[in-house]
């Protein structure tokens, strides 16, 4: 089995990805919900971020996606599995 993209041990990777790439409108909010989970030691919090993705961007990108599918009221939301 894959060793998940997030643990308890993913606030360096997080705060680099942060901190290198130009963030759009949506991704500091995705991120800050991240490291308010890795400050809090949460680690079912990150197991359910783990589904969304294998890298920081590519779970950013598939919250977004869900939530949006979420507020407008789909049942079934594709992840984009190349992000």
């Amino acid at each position: 089995m894959e060793k998940p993209c997030l643990d308890l041990q993913s606030k360096n990777q997080i705060l680099a990805y942060r901190d290198e790439n130009r963030l759009t409108g949506y991704e500091p909010g995705i991120l800050n919900e991240i490291l308010a989970a890795l400050e809090k030691g949460d680690a079912g919090l990150l197991n359910w971020f783990n589904p969304f993705g294998d890298s920081p961007k590519s779970i950013i990108m598939n919250m977004y996606v869900y939530r949006k599918g979420m507020e407008f009221g789909f049942e079934r939301i594709e992840l984009d599995k190349y992000g």
